[in-house]
């Protein structure tokens, strides 16, 4: 379990809403942005990216919302293959540093122990493996992928409840070929 994380006064999470849709997709847009991707490189991602009416009906979604009311962040399980999967995790740049990320995390985490996991998988952005190495997840393996020609390596993680990760033939079985 990650330790509990005081985050500014009038931040929560609530569940996310089918209107929400428009605005967790900038923000999943503006945080991508923010890692220096190329802007042709990110409309590449616009599928994986966009937060559908029906995705938020389907799945999980947790918003973070400032104590305005606007939301500054989101993050989602997706169960897939068998097991729950950490799909989105994104935190408005401007509002990064402030342990909105940290609180997202620890909330998608603990909804996905009362849906009955063990595990969440997360399939990393490079740029963010350390900050889910820092939140207690290991890298159990790489998924292969082609982004404008070149290839790129992304870091395949776990994030057991409580525990190490253990084996990773067995944690890894079925997220290869995605």
């Amino acid at each position: 379990m990650v330790d509990r994380v005081e985050i500014p006064e009038g931040f929560y999470i609530r569940d996310g809403v089918p209107g929400d849709g428009p605005v967790l997709t900038r923000i999943a847009y503006a945080a991508k942005a923010h890692w220096g991707y190329d802007p042709r490189t990110i409309d590449q991602w616009a599928g994986p990216l966009t937060v559908t009416e029906e995705y938020i009906r389907e799945n999980p979604v947790f918003v973070m919302c400032a104590p305005s009311g606007e939301p500054v962040g989101f993050s989602s399980l997706l169960w897939d293959q068998g097991r729950w999967e950490l799909d989105h995790m994104w935190v408005d740049p401007p509002c990064m540093g402030m342990g909105l990320g940290r609180r997202l995390f620890e909330h998608a985490v603990n909804q996905a122990r009362l849906r009955g996991a063990s595990w969440v998988w997360i399939l990393s952005d490079p740029f963010a493996e350390g900050f889910y190495l820092h939140m207690g997840a290991e890298r159990i393996g790489d998924w292969h992928t082609v982004v404008d020609g070149e290839d790129r390596i992304i870091p395949v993680m776990a994030y057991r409840m409580g525990a190490s990760c253990g084996d990773p033939e067995v944690l890894n079985g079925g997220i290869q070929g995605r």
